[in-house]
């Protein structure tokens, strides 16, 4: 409170504050807390609104789950970031670009921003054993690129695509995607084919 006052009164002031938890951890009391803390957006991992992967990759909650969640943060005003994650084990690149389609259409999601992050390889995971063993392999770049670019195209004009891949070092995956200019190559190859991505990011003065 202390904190919030000074802030009030400052020459250069938070006007956001942006909260990352689970779908299953956001209740009317955790809401209330979080807007006593000045909170104004919740970003939560959905990373596939399909049940069958959530409970293949071991997430411990369901799609209805997040939909429950997104309803009561919209009743109380905040905006929501979701969290996409394609080349999940179980999907393949046509169902990423259905599920990701499927975000805006469904009227129990339709994120306010949306953070795409390809799935990585790390040794410290399971998913790691899994592709060792081959029960589990990475898109190729190409399959990765084309299906990237569908998603761009697929998003509203009220959707703001905040980020593009998650930052982990290259030498530290070892299998998925290693670009770590993703978000740029994507821009790059999208003019050359004359597409625009009409996202909030994308069409901001600076760009």
């Amino acid at each position: 409170q202390k904190e919030q006052r000074k802030n009030e009164h400052s020459k250069h002031r938070i006007i956001g504050l942006t909260l990352e938890t689970r779908p299953d951890a956001v209740t009317p009391q955790t809401i209330y807390h979080m807007r006593q803390m000045g909170c104004t957006r919740i970003e939560l991992g959905l990373q596939a609104p399909d049940d069958k992967i959530l409970k293949l990759v071991n997430r411990g909650h369901t799609v209805q789950q997040f939909k429950d969640a997104m309803l009561l943060l919209r009743q109380a005003g905040f905006k929501v970031d979701l969290h996409f994650m394609p080349d999940l084990p179980g999907t393949t690149p046509k169902h990423d670009v259905e599920m990701y389609k499927l975000l805006f259409s469904d009227p129990g999601l339709k994120p306010d921003m949306i953070k795409i992050y390809p799935c990585t390889v790390i040794k410290s995971s399971q998913l790691y054993e899994w592709h060792q063993s081959g029960k589990y392999k990475s898109y190729s770049s190409k399959k990765l690129f084309e299906a990237l670019i569908k998603m761009k195209l697929a998003t509203p004009r009220y959707c703001r695509i905040s980020r593009l891949i998650r930052d982990i070092p290259a030498n530290e995956i070892s299998g998925g995607n290693l670009i770590t200019n993703l978000r740029e190559e994507l821009k790059k190859e999208m003019n050359k084919r004359g597409l625009k991505c009409q996202c909030l990011r994308c069409r901001e003065v600076g760009h």
